[in-house]
C-alpha cells in the first residue's frame, strides 16, 4: 500500500489535503473545535464521580502516576530503583514493569500541575483523546473530503468503546493517540519520501511502545501500509534501516527489563485469561457491535462492500490495513479483552462514513446535512444513555483510619486493594502510613483470581494470626467477601476476624456502586485487641 494509494481528494490538491491551518478564522478549524467541544460536553454530561476501579488496572495506573509525582517532587533521581522499592513496600499497588512507564510519567507531571486526583488523570486521558481525534482527522483528509473527515472523528469519539475508555484512566486511548500520530506520519512518508516524516513516525511509534505493549500491532500494520510496487525501493533506502535500528535501540532496554522481571507473570496471566473461552478468531469478530454500535457497524459494512470498487479500494486501503493488522495481532493471544482491538475503531469509523455518504449520495446538500446531523445525534444519545460505572466507599474507610491515628501499618485484603492504597496515599500528604496486602503475605493470586498461579503462604489459624500480628500495627481492613470463592486463605481470614476475643470490628462502610460484581460489598475495619 505505497504512496500511490494515498490520493488527493476531489476538494483540493494533495498539498491542501495535508495542510491543517490553525488561524482562528478558518471555518474548518472552527468546525473541528466545535466537535472537540461537543466531545468534552458529552463527557461532562456523562461524568460520574468515582474512585478508581475499572478492570482493577485503573487503580494501578492512578497509583503509578502518583509514584512519579512523588519521585519528581522528592527529587530522588540518584537511586531510582531503591526509591521505587521503598515506595512499593509502602504502597504496594504500582504498575512499574507491568506496563511501560511513559503515560505514568506524563501523568505524574500532570498531577504536579493539576493535583493528585483521579479527576485530573481522567482529564489527561481526555486530552489524549483530543490528540487522537486530531491525527485521525489528518489521516482521513488524505483519503476523504473535509466533511467526511469531521464526521469520521465524531463517529470514532462517540463509539461505545472509545467513549468508555476515554472516561477511565486506562492506557488504550493514550496508546491509540501515539499510534494514529505514527500512522499519519508514516503515510505522509510514503507520499512524500521526507525523512523528517519517517523520523516522526518512528518517534511516535516508540512513544506508543513506551505506553503499552499493544504497540506491537504497528509491526504488522506498517508492512501492510507499505506493500505495493514501491515496497522494495523503500526497503533499499539506508535511512529507513537507520530509523528502524534507532527505534529498536530505544525500546529494547525497557522490553528486556520487562521480560526479565515480569515475563513469567505476563505469560501466566495471558494463559489463565484464555482458559476455557471461545476462539479469539470468532470472539473479536462477533464483538465488534459492542465496540462500534450497530448503526455504525452496518454503515461500516456498507463501506466495506464499496471497497469492491477499484477507486474506493485504493482510498480505503489504509483503513483495511488497520483492521487486518489489529485482528491478526490480537486474535492469536489467549487473553480476551475487547479493549485490545480498539485500534481498528478509527478504520470502522472511516468505513462507516464512506457507507453513509454513498447511501445519501442522491440527496441535495442541505438535506444531506440534516440527515448527517440526525445520524450523529442518534450515535451521541445512544452513547449517553449507557450507564456510567462508579465505585465509592474506600475513601471513607481510608479517611476513618487516618483520623484515628497517625503513622501506622495497615493490613488490607480485597480485590480493589489498589483503590484503598491510592486513597491512603492521597489523604496522607506526609506519607506516614504503610499498607500490607493480604495477597502478598497470606497468599498469592494475580487479579484476585485462583486461576492465576494461586499459592498459599499461611494456611493454619496460628500462621494467619502470626502473619497479622507482624504485619499490622492496629487496623485490619477487608472487603466483606473475597473476590474468588476459591481463595481458601482469604475466606479463613474473614472467619478468624470474627473472633471477638482477638479482634473488634470498629467500622463498616458500604460500597456504593453500580458494578454488578461489587454490589452488596462492604469494607470492614477491625482493630486488634
Amino acid at each position: 500500500m505505497g504512496a500511490a494509494v494515498i490520493r488527493a481528494t476531489s476538494t483540493g490538491s494533495s498539498r491542501t489535503a495535508l495542510r491543517w491551518r490553525v488561524r482562528s478564522g478558518n471555518p474548518i478549524m472552527n468546525r473541528f473545535r466545535a466537535i472537540l467541544l461537543l466531545i468534552v460536553a458529552a463527557h461532562l454530561v456523562a461524568f460520574q464521580t468515582s474512585e478508581p476501579f475499572y478492570i482493577n488496572d485503573e487503580t494501578r495506573h492512578v497509583m503509578t502516576g502518583a509514584f512519579f509525582h512523588d519521585l519528581v517532587a522528592d527529587g530522588s533521581f540518584q537511586n531510582v530503583k531503591q526509591y521505587a522499592t521503598n515506595y512499593y513496600n509502602q504502597y504496594p499497588a504500582l504498575g512499574l514493569l507491568v506496563w511501560p512507564p511513559l503515560f505514568h510519567l506524563i501523568e505524574g507531571l500532570w498531577m504536579m500541575l493539576f493535583g493528585l486526583s483521579i479527576t485530573s488523570s481522567k482529564l489527561l486521558v481526555l486530552l489524549f483523546l483530543a490528540i487522537a481525534c486530531g491525527f485521525l482527522y489528518r489521516i482521513a483528509r488524505l483519503t476523504s473530503s473535509t466533511e467526511q473527515s469531521l464526521l469520521t472523528i465524531a463517529l470514532f469519539a462517540f463509539s461505545p468503546m472509545v467513549f468508555e475508555l476515554s472516561s477511565q484512566v486506562m492506557l488504550e486511548i493514550p496508546t491509540l493517540a501515539f499510534a494514529l500520530a505514527s500512522i499519519y506520519f508514516f503515510l505522509l512518508y510514503l507520499r512524500s519520501q521526507a525523512v523528517t516524516a519517517l523520523a516522526a513516525a518512528a518517534a511516535f511509534a516508540v512513544g506508543c511502545a513506551m505506553t503499552k505493549y499493544d504497540a506491537y500491532y504497528l509491526l504488522v500494520l506498517f508492512p501492510l501500509l507499505m506493500a505495493g510496487p514501491n515496497a522494495l525501493q523503500i526497503l533499499k533506502r539506508k535511512h529507513v534501516w537507520v530509523v528502524v535500528a534507532l527505534s529498536l535501540i530505544a525500546v529494547t532496554p525497557m522490553a528486556y527489563l520487562t521480560v526479565r522481571e515480569m515475563g513469567a507473570v505476563h505469560w501466566n496471566t495471558i494463559q489463565a485469561s484464555g482458559a476455557g473461552q471461545q476462539s479469539n478468531w470468532i470472539y473479536y469478530l462477533v464483538s465488534v457491535p459492542l465496540q462500534t454500535g450497530w448503526l455504525t457497524l452496518l454503515l461500516a459494512l456498507t463501506g466495506l462492500g464499496l471497497c469492491s470498487r477499484r477507486e474506493t479500494w485504493q482510498r480505503m486501503r489504509p483503513y483495511l490495513a488497520m483492521i487486518a493488522a489489529t485482528y491478526f495481532s490480537f486474535a492469536p493471544v489467549a487473553e480476551q479483552e475487547l479493549r485490545h482491538t480498539i485500534y481498528w475503531l478509527p478504520a470502522f469509523a472511516a468505513l462507516a462514513v464512506e457507507g453513509f455518504y454513498w447511501l445519501t449520495r442522491n440527496l441535495i446538500e442541505p438535506r444531506r446535512r440534516y440527515v448527517e446531523a440526525t445520524f450523529a445525534a442518534i450515535i451521541l444519545f445512544t452513547v449517553l444513555l449507557r450507564p456510567t460505572s462508579y465505585v465509592h466507599g474506600y475513601q471513607q474507610a481510608a479517611n476513618y483510619i487516618l483520623h484515628q491515628s497517625g503513622a501506622q501499618k495497615v493490613f488490607f485484603d480485597g480485590y480493589l486493594n489498589g483503590n484503598f492504597i491510592y486513597q491512603m496515599r492521597r489523604l496522607d500528604p506526609l506519607r506516614q502510613s504503610a499498607i500490607v496486602r493480604g495477597d502478598k503475605v497470606l497468599y498469592h493470586a494475580v487479579s484476585g483470581s485462583k486461576q492465576n498461579g494461586y499459592i498459599e503462604y499461611a494456611t493454619s489459624r496460628e500462621s494467619i494470626l502470626q502473619t497479622l500480628a507482624s504485619n499490622t500495627s492496629r487496623f485490619i481492613v477487608v472487603e466483606s467477601r473475597s473476590y474468588d470463592e476459591g481463595l481458601a486463605v482469604a475466606d479463613k481470614l474473614r472467619e478468624i476476624l470474627l473472633d471477638t476475643s482477638r479482634f473488634h470490628r470498629v467500622a463498616v462502610f458500604p460500597v456504593d456502586t453500580n458494578v454488578k460484581r461489587l454490589k452488596g460489598l462492604t469494607i470492614e475495619i477491625y482493630e486488634q485487641l
